[in-house]
């Protein structure tokens, strides 16, 4: 058999996950290539907001996959926008890292940050969490890698940052002070802590080799969870959260959208019996719309609206 190449963005966190997927892969028999790529994502300083940003690290390596460049791709699902795209399917959604956020600084906890504290993200959803928690400090933007944003909070630029706990943990840094934060305090991001391996739908060959490291309970949750996004409206000022867990033939589903004010927000909790055979995806798409129209019922702003 040929080897397959995987096309992987060249930062640490990117090579990183494409590695253990590759590693994971040829732990069963397949050969495995990796192709270092750029993506607009990785040339581009400006902060991220919201949707407008939906798609830049993923569009490069996308283009790849349809061209026939490479035969496989490893995002974060988190980074994917919803929607198919036509000709490509993903062919494994592996077990998932741990889904929270963490509040890494130079000392305090986020209740005990001082007035007028930096605290650092680019996120709409973390930074209507920190102004939730800690009405007095001020939530500045940060971009670059992980690495990158841990030597800026080092050397003082800021007092605190907020990174997924996922990415710590696959590239295994030596971090500052943390504080994990609670999924009920902070809901994640839809897909946070899962990766999507992305190939030709038409391309049996790859996806019979992908179907063996497929993980049915976190592609469940993480569709349920990006069918909570999909069907909202876009807008910059939509601070979502959604994560659900499979177990024991239960869909538990917990999400959120936030004021980006940090004034408030609305909270949705559901469970679904999905039996032993689990659920199909229409079944739960059905699922996180049904969710999706509750909280932007209850958010009652008129701001928000469910997407046609």
């Amino acid at each position: 058999m040929r080897a397959l190449r995987l096309g992987t963005r060249a930062s640490a966190l990117a090579v990183a996950q494409s590695g253990q997927v590759a590693d994971s892969l040829r732990a069963r028999g397949a050969r495995i290539e990796l192709v270092p790529m750029t993506t607009p994502g990785d040339l581009d300083g400006a902060p991220l907001a919201g949707r407008a940003a939906e798609g830049i690290f993923v569009s490069s390596v996308r283009e790849a996959l349809l061209d026939g460049s490479i035969d496989l791709a490893v995002h974060s699902f988190k980074d994917v926008p919803t929607g198919n795209v036509q000709g490509l399917a993903f062919g494994a959604v592996p077990a998932r890292e741990d889904p929270r956020d963490t509040l890494l600084t130079r000392g305090p906890a986020i209740d005990a940050l001082p007035t007028g504290a930096r605290v650092g993200t680019c996120s709409i959803r973390r930074s209507a969490w920190v102004t939730r928690a800690r009405p007095h400090v001020t939530v500045m933007p940060i971009r670059g890698s992980i690495d990158h944003r841990i030597d800026r909070l080092v050397a003082g630029d800021f007092d605190a940052i907020v990174l997924a706990q996922a990415g710590l943990n696959r590239l295994g840094c030596s971090v500052p002070a943390r504080q994990v934060v609670p999924v009920l305090d902070l809901v994640p991001a839809p897909a946070q802590g899962a990766l999507a391996v992305e190939c030709r739908s038409g391309d049996a060959a790859t996806r019979s080799v992908l179907a063996v490291i497929d993980d049915a309970r976190t592609r469940a949750a993480a569709t349920v969870e990006r069918a909570v996004l999909e069907a909202i409206d876009p807008t910059d000022g939509t601070a979502l959260g959604a994560v659900a867990v499979v177990s024991r033939g239960w869909l538990h589903l917990l999400a959120d959208l936030a004021w980006p004010d940090g004034s408030g927000r609305v909270v949705v909790r559901m469970s679904e019996w999905t039996g032993e055979s689990g659920l199909d995806e229409h079944r739960l798409d059905g699922i996180g719309r049904s969710v999706a129209a509750r909280l932007v019922r209850r958010h009652g702003t008129g701001q928000l609206r469910l997407a046609s």
